[in-house]
């Protein structure tokens, strides 16, 4: 019996050297209290630990599925019909745009075909159209529009003719009977076109792929991402060529 005494003694001495200063590790001390809580206070710190690193994982995993598409090699583009170039080209160019923006009317009409010639049907740089559609009504119904022309196989015809007939930021330049008007000019089927319209048809899509944008740090435009790497505004060509072959000398 002796012998358990000193044991126990010997046990509550160790205990009461844990316990906070000034606080006793007596029988139903706090310290006591202290160490019946610890397990718990280890199992909830364990648990939100988890609950965050799940979290971090997740926001990690989804920020990889929206910037895959910007860089080489990605040949399952759900929007490949938006797309010029090689799909194994070694730069991708990304460009996010609204079609009443006049920057992107620059980029698209002036800068855009010199990309084309010089880098694009080289098989070194795969050009993405994307729609940021944030200046207005007329924005919105000019991008649905430009999917509907792609039903028929017609996407970058009419998006250029909507960057040539641009007269400023909702002023009745993309009403519906513009747009209507800009496919008969080009000869798509009409009956079919006006129905796409008429039914918005890709009005959730453009709200998403807007959304899309945002998450990916778009707030104005254009915004280029070459291989990722983020470009506002319309640069000059000079600009553009040391961008994109700073990314074709890595490779």
């Amino acid at each position: 019996m002796a012998g358990k005494s000193g044991k126990g003694d010997q046990r509550k001495k160790q205990v009461a050297s844990r316990a906070p200063s000034g606080r006793g590790a007596g029988t139903g001390g706090a310290g006591s209290g202290l160490m019946e809580r610890w397990p718990r206070w280890v199992a909830t710190a364990s648990a939100v630990g988890l609950l965050l690193g799940s979290s971090m994982i997740a926001l990690s995993l989804y920020s990889v599925s929206l910037a895959s598409q910007f860089v080489p090699g990605n040949t399952t583009d759900p929007l490949d019909y938006r797309a010029k170039g090689s799909a194994t080209a070694p730069v991708v160019v990304a460009d996010w745009f609204d079609y009443q923006c006049p920057a992107c009317r620059i980029l698209a009409l002036s800068r855009e075909p010199e990309l084309e010639k010089e880098y694009v049907s080289t098989g070194k740089v795969r050009y993405v159209s994307r729609n940021y559609a944030f200046l207005g009504p007329e924005s919105f119904l000019a991008a649905e529009a430009s999917e509907c022309a792609a039903d028929q196989g017609r996407y970058w015809d009419y998006r250029t003719l909507l960057f040539q007939r641009q007269q400023g930021e909702n002023r009745g330049a993309f009403r519906t009977e513009n747009l209507k008007r800009f496919a008969g000019e080009l000869g798509l089927n009409q009956s079919s076109f006006d129905g796409c319209v008429d039914s918005r048809k890709y009005r959730d899509a453009i709200v998403a792929e807007t959304k899309e944008g945002e998450e990916l740090g778009v707030n104005a435009t254009p915004t280029l991402f070459i291989n990722g790497k983020q470009q506002r505004g319309a640069p000059a060509m000079d600009r553009l060529r040391a961008l994109i072959d700073e990314e074709l000398a890595k490779k």
